[in-house]
């Protein structure tokens, strides 16, 4: 999937980034998933959810603080399917999480 960045957003030391861990817990039944994350350093990220499709379904700016992020999230509506997390840092995707729901 190609993705288009604003240049102005762009970090020159995303390099120096990186994800030691992610995990995602979803449930199925109510379309709802967890997603925690630890990198080497404090961080703004983005967090952009898409389906297999490409459809872009969520997008946020979180800050990560003590090295450390968990959130819950939940999708309306939420369908079968597969979908991606992405885990962004200035123009650089870092991580990208595959999520299943059955």
């Amino acid at each position: 999937m190609l993705a288009v960045f604003n240049k102005d957003e762009c970090n020159d030391n995303t390099v120096s980034l990186k994800i030691i861990d992610s995990r995602i817990y979803p449930n199925p039944n109510s379309g709802q998933f967890i997603l925690e994350l630890t990198s080497n350093k404090k961080a703004k990220l983005k967090i952009r959810i898409h389906n297999n499709l490409g459809q872009v379904l969520m997008t946020e700016d979180i800050s990560v603080t003590e090295e450390t992020f968990k959130r819950e999230y939940s999708f309306d509506n939420a369908s079968k399917g597969i979908y991606y997390v992405q885990i962004l840092y200035g123009c650089d995707i870092v991580s990208i999480d595959k999520m299943i729901l059955e």
